[in-house]
């Protein structure tokens, strides 16, 4: 989706969009390719992650003779392309519009995304992640039942290397962004009400949905790479975090949802 991979370059620096890289491949000719190569692995960093059948010592021996044969030259962390998360400021709003790809293109989308403070704890991170499975039905009521934005529509949170958000992607046929932006206000309007007050039952419910996520096994290898080797991006280090989310889910109280809402 395009307006999606827009908002992720606009909120994190060192990131491109589909329309650069687009026209970075458009102009490139094979005499540049020839250019770059001579110059390709010859300075950087490397990160490794083995997961799998495999002893310590084969790994070391595999990261060695691969260092090694490539002879990759480190580069100083302080040159570096760092990918950091940009702070919007406090109480504003900040639109960034653009046409799509295709100039017969007749639908049109938007991100409503609303940032929120760095993760401060777990309990921090758990609340956030409950007060979006709280909001995801009604939102989709809301939006795509009763007032039929569109035929996406649909709610969910962030988490941007511990930059927690969250927010709105409506993609439309005949529906302006403007339009669609009020619309979402009128929710809030609407829902918060009902929000503040939440029964501890359907407090609760949301609570052991998402319970159910952090329970998922992972259905191959591959899965269980990625999960891990999210914790080594974040720079978390926390393998064992869902054991620990599932600890915190449990003790978690419905007394603090209205005070999340109001921030």
């Amino acid at each position: 989706m395009q307006v999606f991979s827009t908002t992720q370059s606009c909120l994190i620096s060192g990131s491109y969009t589909n329309r650069q890289l687009l026209n970075t491949v458009e102009g490139f000719t094979f005499q540049k390719f020839v250019e770059l190569s001579s110059k390709f692995l010859k300075t950087g960093r490397s990160v490794w992650f083995f997961n799998g059948n495999m002893t310590s010592e084969k790994v070391k021996e595999i990261v060695l003779t691969t260092v090694e044969t490539i002879g990759l030259k480190s580069i100083p962390k302080d040159e570096l392309c760092q990918d950091r998360v940009i702070s919007l400021p406090e109480n504003s709003e900040t639109s960034v519009e653009f046409n799509a790809l295709k100039n017969e293109e007749s639908n049109s989308a938007i991100v409503s995304f609303y940032q929120d403070s760095p993760k401060k704890n777990l309990m921090h991170g758990l609340l956030h992640e409950v007060v979006y499975q709280i909001l995801g039905q009604p939102a989709f009521d809301f939006l795509r039942t009763k007032e039929q934005l569109g035929y996406i529509v649909f709610c969910r949170m962030f988490n941007y290397r511990g930059i927690l958000g969250g927010g709105f992607i409506v993609q439309s046929s005949d529906r302006s962004c403007e339009f669609v932006i009020s619309k979402i206000r009128e929710f809030f309007d609407v829902y918060k009400e009902k929000f503040q007050n939440l029964t501890n039952e359907e407090f609760e419910t949301a609570v052991n949905a998402v319970i159910m996520t952090k329970k998922e096994i992972d259905i191959n290898l591959a899965t269980e790479t990625v999960r891990l080797f999210r914790e080594i991006e974040r720079h978390d280090y926390e393998f064992d975090v869902r054991e620990k989310q599932i600890e915190g889910l449990t003790k978690m109280i419905d007394s603090t949802t209205p005070d999340y809402y109001e921030d």
